[in-house]
């Protein structure tokens, strides 16, 4: 096939375009003694149990000192009985939360969170670790390559080809890179931040977790796939955070082919491995966030893969259809927004969709009703040093038959904020589809004290994804369970079920509570000036063909 430049562009809106058409089939799982791609074979998980167990972060990870001993047990009694039968057995990997502060002046006023796991690129001794954020809203696995030598990727742990036996430096549709010749490169552009990457077939492990059945710790399943080794990041999120890298678990039309989309190929390895395609649990995903205030013996967050878990929630999954599945996000179609008992009129003659996003740590709403509802959620903070425990209306989210309740400790930035700061987005998109109004909205209403502002950001987008999209980021996810559904393409939601915790209304714990010491980090070096969220929800993506750097040598 003739070899052409392939753009592909969803500005942020849909479908990828595949031009080049889709990689071999026998690239799709793990092909013992498989040779080179286009060597058929059905899809088969690897037990990474004989391969070398990560040491990265043993002891933050070990859930036998932690959620198993501990907080496991504290949940399920505070859990809701209800059947569960379609659970499945998932593998658990935990989540670690990292609080960056964010700073105006010397004054720190806000954390930008994320929540990262662990995986690994490479087999046996040859295991590579690196921590990532599993996130809904993009289709790629991306870690830094060791050819990246700006200040970003210095700071993560970077991929070495070179030290893997098995990968191989290939092209976008599944054919080996020439040494010195053209070969291709990818761009994509996410709503915070770009990275330039080349591909890479390679075996991407699951790091350290358990089975949900109680089964023992240890490195999860390995795969074959595409993944995507950057060689340029920008410094915005990825400076930022201690995370590497991604695994994107959009739909199939965020990835340049099935080839890369991580859950396609888990999900149909491990309908396989377990023998019934309607087992269960197979094409699912679930994610729970945790709180956490950073003790040992606390719960940490997770994600399911193969199923979801049910010792997480306090009631049944209620499930929505996956709204315009062509465009690869998870979408759900929203009836409704109401601050109190008060119903906003967004979405009563237009149709409003809402995507669920894992990498986003705000709430976006359409940039129409941004103003309305961040006045409608802001409230003076008075003497209270912490926000997430001040009286202010819940928001309603109505969805296909249920409503999404959001409390102010669910939607609330922790810090009071004095009129003049706005530790919101500046700088997020180029198009500032994604920028909020230079002087933050409601920051007059407390007579030049301090307020209790949401973690907002206005979502300006054009048809047709927009113009009434909103973004369903950590605020949510934090009071719900999130549960996935590759096949039948639909989204479930249920409280999320948390042991007690101690009073937030004393600063200092709050503060511990979102740098925290195990279950969340903070780098205490870090002098963060932008903005507080992150957005990692997936553009662009371009392919383009460039010249190999080195004739004889492919270099990673």
């Amino acid at each position: 096939m003739g070899r052409c430049q392939v753009f592909i562009t969803a500005t942020f809106l849909l479908l990828l375009v595949l031009v080049q058409g889709k990689a071999p089939a026998g690239l799709s799982a793990v092909v013992p003694n498989a040779g080179r791609l286009g060597t058929a074979a059905p899809p088969v998980l690897r037990d990474s149990s004989a391969d070398v167990l990560l040491e990265e972060d043993a002891a933050d990870e070990s859930l036998e000192g932690s959620c198993i001993a501990n907080s496991c047990k504290a949940i399920s009694e505070v859990a809701g009985d209800f059947p569960a039968t379609d659970a499945g057995d998932p593998f658990l990997v935990p989540l670690r939360r990292e609080a960056t502060p964010v700073y105006r002046g010397n004054e720190i006023v806000s954390f930008k969170t994320t929540f990262s796991g662990q995986i690994a690129l490479g087999s046996g001794n040859e295991m590579q670790p690196f921590r990532v954020v599993f996130d809904t809203g993009s289709g790629h696995v991306v870690v830094p390559s060791i050819q990246c030598h700006s200040e970003t990727c210095l700071a993560h742990a970077r991929y070495n080809m070179s030290k893997s036996s098995n990968a191989k430096a290939v092209n976008m549709n599944g054919s080996l890179v020439v040494p010195g010749k053209m070969r291709d490169q990818v761009t994509i552009g996410f709503g915070t931040g770009k990275i330039v990457g080349r591909f890479v077939e390679e075996s991407v492990c699951l790091g350290a977790g358990r089975y949900a059945d109680g089964g023992l710790s240890g490195p999860g399943p390995c795969m074959d796939m595409m993944v995507i080794a950057a060689i340029s990041m920008t410094q915005q999120p990825f400076q930022s955070f201690k995370f590497d890298g991604i695994v994107g678990l959009g739909l199939r039309a965020l990835a340049l082919s099935d080839s890369f989309s991580f859950f396609d190929i888990l999900s149909k390895a491990l309908v396989q491995q377990r023998g019934d395609a309607d087992m269960p649990g197979s094409s699912r995903f679930g994610v729970y966030i945790a709180e956490g205030t950073g003790d040992p013996d606390e719960e940490p967050s997770e994600i399911a893969f193969g199923g979801y878990n049910p010792k997480r929630m306090l009631e049944p999954l209620k499930w929505a259809p996956v709204a315009m599945a062509a465009a690869g996000y998870w979408q759900v179609e929203i009836f409704e927004l109401r601050i109190g008992n008060t119903s906003l009129n967004i979405c009563k003659d237009v149709v409003c969709r809402g995507i669920v996003d894992t990498g986003t740590s705000h709430l976006g709403v359409p940039g129409s009703v941004f103003n309305e509802v961040a006045m409608g959620l802001t409230v003076p903070a008075g003497d209270a040093e912490s926000c997430d425990q001040v009286e202010a209306d819940s928001l309603h989210i109505t969805l296909d038959g249920f409503v999404l309740d959001l409390r102010p400790e669910d939607y609330m930035r922790r810090l009071p904020l004095a009129p003049g700061v706005n530790p919101g987005s500046r700088m997020t998109g180029d198009d500032g589809a994604f920028d909020e109004p230079e002087s933050p909205v409601g920051a007059d209403i407390a007579n030049g004290g301090k307020t209790c502002r949401p973690k907002l950001m206005p979502v300006n987008m054009k048809a047709p994804l927009g113009p009434h999209l909103f973004i369903l980021g950590e605020p949510l996810l934090k009071r719900y369970y999130a549960a996935f559904d590759w096949t039948e393409l639909k989204v479930g939601f249920a409280r999320s079920a948390r042991p007690e915790v101690p009073d937030r209304n004393d600063g200092v714990t709050m503060l511990q509570r979102d740098i925290g010491v195990m279950g969340s980090e903070q780098d205490d070096d870090m002098m963060w000036y932008g903005d507080d969220n992150s957005f990692m929800v997936q553009m662009n993506v371009a392919v383009d063909q460039v010249q190999d750097d080195v004739a004889g040598q492919v270099m990673y």
